[in-house]
């Protein structure tokens, strides 16, 4: 389903305080009662910190366990940790992904047309009562609608609906205009956010 809703895209993150990060620096650890050397850029020592304290570790104990868990003392630690540390961020991003989707399911329950936009401006799931609301405008209750022929757009620029409902349980009133093909309707919805770890997405409610 396309629209000015996901024609946007996510501007890349701020480089401005990202060299000091890349800096690398040398840390010892005990390995197995052996101390061994490791080089690994900033970013990723001080990842692994925020890894260890998230299981109630020390740094240094969860490098241990990474180690021993990998084939005792594997010859690139650096390569190693690095791995570990994309691969969990990863792991935790697919998982924060599907508890999203899991609740935006959860609200288009409501037995109303419904819509929601990710994070990245894009159109991510609508119900059936959506997608009846479409076939409505259309003129077929038929119809068999694909998302190149629909344009949604809200009347409130979707960074300032983020901004002010992220991290709340608020909801307020934004107009909005549903066109397919050539038809078109403009009515109210109510919108929120819903999130799951550092996911979130706004969902849409049609009230008229």
């Amino acid at each position: 389903m396309t629209g000015k809703a996901n024609l946007s895209r996510t501007a890349l993150p701020s480089l401005e305080n990202f060299a000091p990060l890349t800096e690398p620096e040398f840390h010892t650890v005990m390995v197995d009662k052996k101390r061994r050397g490791i080089r690994l850029e900033r970013i990723f020592w001080e990842t692994l910190t925020l890894m260890a304290g998230d299981h109630g570790l020390k740094r240094a104990e969860l490098i241990n366990k990474i180690i021993l868990d990998n084939s005792g003392q594997p010859e690139n630690l650096a390569s190693l940790l690095r791995c570990y540390v994309a691969y969990v961020s990863e792991s935790n991003r697919s998982t924060a992904v599907a508890q999203l989707q899991e609740a935006i399911r959860q609200f288009q329950q409501a037995p109303v047309a419904s819509f929601s936009i990710d994070r990245h401006k894009k159109l991510q799931q609508v119900n059936q009562d959506f997608v009846r609301f479409l076939r409505v405008i259309s003129g077929s209750m038929n119809r068999d609608i694909s998302g190149d022929v629909v344009k949604l757009v809200l009347d409130t620029p979707l960074e300032q609906l983020f901004d002010r409902l992220l991290g709340t349980s608020d909801a307020v009133e934004c107009g909005y205009s549903v066109q397919v093909d050539d038809r078109k309707r403009r009515g109210v919805s109510k919108v929120t956010v819903v999130s799951a770890m550092h996911e979130y997405a706004l969902v849409g409610f049609i009230q008229n």
